[in-house]
């Protein structure tokens, strides 16, 4: 019993010394890399490990040249970005970023000076670490940029609405990306525009004019930098599961996906609505299919999914990023495969399409739901009016900025045809009902499918769909004519199985007299 106590006591002695100095080479290691501490800790654990403080170069002439890079430009609302990094940081053999854009990590972070204008008005003047961000060719051709603000460089946060619309927080890391496709141009963010009109998650964003070393990139996008981090910050809290698809994640974020995959495995071919219910969100499965398949979004496995467990009944969620590959049925290098709006359904690539595959197939209450949204969405989101609205605000950043980088044209008559492409295509690909029409004529608002139409209204929906029609709140009703025939009761709903026309009737209004 000795001998075995005995060795109980060596072998926890080894452990632990082991332990301690795994423990030891990880606080280094953090010390070295981490400048979120703030100065004054990681200088003491420095000081404490017996490791010199690390600083970097004097960055207070880049941000000077990256300000005066600003200083001609006219007052425009477009954000101007500038960066001014050493031109040796840039193209030295050894340590340069774009002669070794293969590497990745700290070690390829180089110091800058980042300014960012706009209105006239000096938003940001501040020095960062930045690295390449992206696949090969945009490292290669210094297009696309992580910017990082730390303590060492002296700022350790600084505001997101300086780079971002409707930012409320300090960032640390933003992400800066010249637009891959030309064509109609504003691609990323109108595709942003539309995930989020649809109700779909996507990390802030704004359009910028990309300035690097004093020459014009041209049009560029600014957006968070979405990782388990920047998502805790934005939550307050740490109690969610963060993967980041086609991405490296963490051992016990990585664990709860391949959970998830498990479970939704076609294998199983489990696809009961209420038991998929319990592990998706489905409606917002449903808005970021419907916003993929508008938009001609050819990527389906992006962005992350999400589990917020202080959420009542949490279930996984998407955020949708990374849609340089959106609109595809304008892209010259397209094929007609590619360009329809549910092509991803037939190689069924990735979880979103497996799921959508498998519910599709078996799950009528799914597919009635799906479709229900997909309509709705088409005649009160993404509306004919919605659409103009973007391309006047898109033409207007152009015309302000100088740059020729917008085809208002195609990108209206794209996005309008969309609305009607949509529905086709699910029809013919899908399987869906015939797509019908039903228009309504009435002197005043009225109420469609519990929306608020001020003018005439022309929806789309889906043979056997139902349309549900009211008069305003304290309006002078009379009757609604159906096609001819007189309808008394104010609240109408219709199940439409043909083109129809609605007109509403009311009571001539009081003589003031």
């Amino acid at each position: 019993m000795f001998l075995f106590l005995l060795l109980c006591v060596l072998a926890f002695l080894f452990f632990s010394t082991g332990l301690d100095d795994w423990g030891q080479r990880q606080a280094e290691h953090i010390a070295l890399l981490r400048d979120d501490f703030g100065t004054a800790r990681k200088d003491s654990l420095l000081k404490k490990l017996g490791l010199p403080r690390v600083t970097h170069p004097q960055t207070g002439h880049l941000v000077e040249g990256a300000r005066n890079d600003l200083s001609s430009l006219p007052v425009m609302s477009l954000r101007a970005v500038a960066i001014r990094v050493a031109e040796a940081d840039l193209s030295d053999p050894e340590k340069g970023l774009q002669t070794n854009s293969r590497q990745r990590g700290r070690e390829w972070e180089r110091p800058a000076g980042v300014a960012v204008l706009r209105n006239g008005q000096e938003l940001l003047a501040a020095p960062a670490g930045i690295r390449l961000q992206g696949n090969r060719a945009t490292r290669d051709m210094l297009h696309s940029f992580r910017l990082y603000f730390r303590a060492s460089y002296g700022e350790n946060t600084v505001p997101g609405s300086a780079f971002l619309d409707d930012a409320h927080m300090n960032v640390r890391k933003i992400v800066l990306r010249k637009e891959k496709n030309p064509v109609p141009g504003f691609v990323t963010m109108l595709a942003f525009d539309v995930a989020r009109r649809v109700g779909s998650m996507t990390p802030d964003y704004a359009p910028v004019h990309m300035f690097l070393n004093g020459r014009s990139l041209g049009l560029g996008l600014a957006s968070e930098h979405v990782n388990r981090t920047h998502w805790e910050r934005r939550l307050g809290h740490r109690n969610f599961a963060f993967y980041v698809l086609e991405a490296e994640n963490s051992v016990l974020d990585s664990a709860q996906y391949k959970a998830l995959r498990f479970r939704l495995d076609p294998f199983f071919g489990l696809w009961e609505y209420d038991r998929v219910a319990e592990i998706l969100d489905v409606n917002d499965f449903m808005r970021a299919m419907t916003c993929f398949a508008f938009v001609q979004w050819q990527d389906w496995n992006q962005g992350a999914l999400i589990l917020d467990r202080t959420e009542a009944g949490p279930r996984w969620k998407s955020v949708l990023w990374d849609a340089d590959l959106a609109f595809a049925g304008l892209r010259s290098d397209g094929v007609p495969e590619n360009r329809a709006g549910w092509k991803n359904l037939r190689d069924a690539h990735g979880l979103r399409a497996a799921v959508f595959k498998g519910m599709w197939e078996n799950s009528q209450q799914f597919r009635e739901e799906f479709l229900r949204l997909l309509s709705w969405t088409i005649n009160h989101r993404l509306t004919r009016a919605w659409i103009e609205e973007r391309i006047r605000h898109y033409t207007g950043l152009e015309t302000d900025s100088g740059l020729d980088c917008f085809d208002a044209g195609v990108a209206l008559t794209y996005l309008l045809q969309r609305r009607v492409d949509l529905l086709a295509e699910t029809t013919r690909d899908l399987g869906a009902p015939d797509v019908i029409a039903c228009r309504v004529e009435s002197p005043q608002p009225v109420v469609v499918d519990d929306e608020r139409v001020t003018t005439s209204y022309e929806g789309l929906y889906f043979r056997g769909q139902a349309i549900t029609l009211a008069p305003q709140p304290h309006a002078s009703f009379s009757h609604w004519i159906v096609d001819e025939r007189h309808v008394h009761e104010p609240r109408l709903t219709l199940e439409l199985q043909r083109d129809t026309v609605v007109r509403a009737a009311f009571f001539p209004s009081a003589n003031p007299s």
